[in-house]
């Protein structure tokens, strides 16, 4: 799974490359001398980010696929990792 979640990712990063992507948030972590340091993690992928991704594909190959995309979207939860392994597996398929 995490696989295709980069996977999408990447192709999320290539449709919106001046969105903020590595600055989402810090969490604290342990470093190797037992130091605690601030640490930046990556921000979710939303709904958003998905359809850029996918209307780029669309430019670039003409297959339209966003409707499908939102009967398999969890509307109640804007993050990627959240949604099920149905939906992941599409989007992985789709912009691999």
């Amino acid at each position: 799974m995490d696989k295709k979640l980069q996977k999408i990712r990447e192709k999320c990063i290539e449709a919106n490359p001046k969105d903020s992507w590595l600055e989402y948030g810090q969490e604290v972590v342990e470093d190797t001398n037992g130091n605690f340091i601030a640490s930046s993690r990556p921000r979710p992928i939303r709904l958003a980010d998905v359809l850029l991704a996918i209307r780029k594909f669309v430019e670039e190959n003409g297959e339209p696929q966003d409707k499908l995309i939102y009967s398999l979207w969890n509307p109640k939860d804007n993050n990627l990792e959240n949604q099920s392994e149905e939906t992941i597996e599409f989007i992985y398929r789709l912009l691999k």
